[in-house]
Order: structure tokens, then C-alpha cells, then sequence
């Protein structure tokens, strides 16, 4: 096992380093987005080449749809940045899934089946969260409606809000999930059945509403006085510094996502120790 497990590190290494490359002279990722990208790609494929694969998916995906409708997106201030993703996106997106796959090697060492299956959702799960969230926000700012808070759906914002939601982002989101939990379902035939399926698809599209609500309720938000808006930023698109004007100043963008993730596929890992069927 060692053997493999050296070999699947050293194949996601060079893997990673390609893509890496590719994407930082693209400007889809900073340099230190992209060193954190290949120590993520390394860790994943550690697991095995289709969970690696199954990532490999969710940023080819993640990818075309932020250069969807770029320019739109850009006149409503809502576009990824010029440089590409931050290593802290990176790792807000990354960070469980690398967890889940150590767990998932940890089983493969023990030899439980129990352990394996239970980490082996929750990894994909955490894949399935991040692409429904991407989903969302990519293809729902692009909406003609102005997005409704979540746990005040009556009460509208400003697109690019978190905590904002439409129903084509929505939509979207369970696409994104599908889409993860359709591929993955055919990669482990012999493992996914049907109602593990569900779980997969409902865990990713419940991750995505845990991230809005967090988002809406905790999230630090800024003041733009110049501007009258209320904004993620400290410096606001007008160039202007901004005011603190609610929520936790240590939750971000990329802790929500983190923290989405880590619930919601921690909820999933326990429901699949309780119900699993013998693999």
C-alpha cells in the first residue's frame, strides 16, 4: 500500500504542477493560489485518481462558468478578480475535502469499510458543495432579479451579496450538485447506489443554502459613505475605504465556505455511518 500511495502522490504532484502552470499564465489563480492548488491536487489523488478526477471536474466547471457572461458581470461589480483566485479561496473551497481524503486513506489502511464509505461520501459531499456554491453564484449574478435575502426572502440586495439568492442561482446550485453526485455515481458503481446518490446530490445543494445563510447572518459586511452601499470589501470597487458595519470580522467569504462545507459534510459522514448497506 505504501507503494501506491507514493505513486498516487507523485502522480497528483505532477498533475497539479501542470495544471498549476496553466492556470496562473491564464490568470485564473495567484502564484500562491496556485502552490496551494498543487498541494491540494496532491493530497486528492493520495486518495485515489477518481476522487481526484471528481475534483479535477469540479474546476473545469468552476472555470467556464466564471468566464460565463464575464463582462455582465464585471458592470455589476461582481466579477472574480483580474489576478485569479486567492490561496485562502483556495483552501476555503479545498480545505475539507483534503480532510475527508486522509480519512478515506486512513480506512483504506485499516482496512474498514464502515469508515470508507461514511469519508468517501462526505469527500465527494464537500466537492458537491463547493460546485453548487460556484454554480450559484457564477450563473445567478447573471439573473435579471435583484437577489432576496435569504432568511428574509422578502427583503431584496445587491447582487453579489452574501446571503443573496435567485431563483436561477438556486437552480443552478442543484445542477452544481447533480452534476458532482452524477459523476461520481458513475465512477463508483459498485459502491453509490441510488439512495447514496440522494444523499450526495442533497447534501451539495443543502451546502450551498447553509453558505448563503451563513453568509447573510455572520459575515463581515462594510460601508462604502461615498457610495451609500453596503459591501464585502475594506476597500470598496470606488476605490474608497470602507466602514465596519456588521457581522464577525474573521468570517469572510472563504471561512463560509469553509464552514458550510465542514458542517454539512460532517452531518453526511454520521448519516452514512447510521444507514450504510455492506459495500
Amino acid at each position: 500500500m505504501v507503494t501506491e500511495l507514493l505513486h498516487n502522490l507523485i502522480l497528483g504532484l505532477l498533475i497539479g504542477i501542470f495544471l498549476a502552470i496553466i492556470t496562473y499564465k491564464k490568470n485564473l489563480i495567484t502564484r500562491k493560489g496556485a502552490i496551494t492548488s498543487i498541494f491540494i491536487s496532491s493530497l486528492i489523488f493520495l486518495s485515489g485518481w477518481k476522487n481526484f478526477l471528481i475534483l479535477f471536474m469540479f474546476f473545469v466547471a468552476s472555470t467556464a462558468l466564471t468566464l460565463l457572461g464575464y463582462d455582465t458581470k464585471k458592470k455589476k461589480n461582481v466579477a472574480e478578480s483580474s489576478h485569479g483566485r486567492e490561496w485562502t479561496q483556495v483552501i476555503g473551497t479545498g480545505g475539507m475535502t483534503i480532510l475527508w481524503s486522509l480519512i478515506n486513506i486512513y480506512s483504506l489502511y485499516i482496512r474498514s469499510h464502515t469508515l470508507y464509505l461514511a469519508s468517501l461520501l462526505s469527500l465527494i459531499t464537500s466537492i458537491a458543495i463547493s460546485n453548487a456554491d460556484t454554480w450559484a453564484a457564477e450563473i445567478g449574478t447573471l439573473s435579471n432579479q435583484k437577489p432576496r435575502l435569504i432568511y428574509k426572502p422578502w427583503k431584496t440586495i445587491d447582487t453579489g451579496l452574501s446571503g443573496g439568492v435567485t431563483l436561477l442561482g438556486e437552480i443552478a446550485s442543484f445542477g452544481g450538485s447533480l452534476f458532482i453526485s452524477i459523476i461520481s455515481y458513475f465512477l463508483y458503481l459498485n459502491i453509490i447506489i441510488p439512495e447514496y446518490l440522494l444523499i450526495l446530490v442533497l447534501g451539495g445543494w443543502s451546502g450551498e443554502i447553509t453558505d448563503s445563510l451563513i453568509g447573510g447572518l455572520l459575515q463581515v459586511k462594510y460601508y462604502c459613505k461615498k457610495c451609500n452601499k453596503i459591501t464585502e470589501k475594506e476597500i470598496h470597487s470606488c476605490g474608497m475605504p470602507t466602514s465596519y458595519y456588521r457581522g464577525l470580522k474573521w468570517i469572510k467569504n472563504e471561512t463560509t465556505n469553509f464552514l458550510s462545507s465542514l458542517m454539512i459534510s460532517t452531518i453526511i459522514f454520521f448519516i452514512t455511518l447510521l444507514i450504510q448497506k455492506p459495500i
